[in-house]
């Protein structure tokens, strides 16, 4: 299935698929589905979901569809993660698009393979790298080619997910420019700390 096919309106929605903020007009992932204390959450970068506006109340779209499916919720004061929460009528799967059902939530480690479902890049698959504080860094594999995109514009909010359980272990928000492809994410337990989410 081409990447590109992440934009259009899926009948459920669901992690994977491309989201923007209309005030904001800067396309990026759903990362993440979350249900609590009976709503459901859009997790994702705060560049995304708000840009560098404080975005309470803002609501979100994809971008080939015509109606919001959610408003903005939580932000994040220091991190660069927020929720919005879902309209009452929108349709969802608990899943990510290409991968399926999320395992339980994980703490990254080093050395860690992890996968991630981008708008832009699709799956991809890397090693985490480097963890300080709240920061985690994933490569592309030892023995991906030169020109292995990991991420790319429009994949901020997508979740890395340890390869073989498919548990979320970190956010990406940012990518090295230039030279070798890099991940920077957050962790995932401090996303849900950082959003009141745990």
């Amino acid at each position: 299935m081409p990447t590109n096919n992440q934009a259009l309106v899926f009948g459920k929605l669901r992690a994977g698929l491309q989201i923007f903020n209309p005030q904001v007009a800067r396309p990026g992932t759903l990362g993440f589905l979350l249900s609590k204390g009976g709503d459901t959450f859009i997790i994702g970068a705060k560049h995304v979901l708000t840009g560098t506006r404080p975005g309470l109340g803002d609501p979100i779209r994809q971008p080939a569809g015509t109606s919001d499916i959610a408003i903005v919720r939580r932000v994040s004061a220091t991190l660069d993660c927020a929720a919005a929460v879902l309209n009452p009528d929108q349709k969802f799967v608990l899943e990510l698009l290409h991968i399926g059902v999320p395992g339980p939530a994980l703490t990254p480690a080093l050395g860690m393979r992890v996968i991630k479902v981008g708008s832009t890049t699709g799956v991809t698959e890397g090693v985490i790298d480097r963890i300080n504080d709240n920061e985690v860094t994933v490569k592309p594999l030892r023995d991906a080619p030169l020109e292995y995109q990991l991420t790319e514009h429009g994949d901020s909010g997508s979740v890395w997910l340890e390869r073989d359980s498919h548990s979320p272990v970190a956010m990406h928000f940012s990518a090295q420019s230039g030279g070798a492809s890099v991940s920077f994410a957050i962790p995932w337990p401090v996303v849900l700390t950082e959003l009141d989410l745990l």
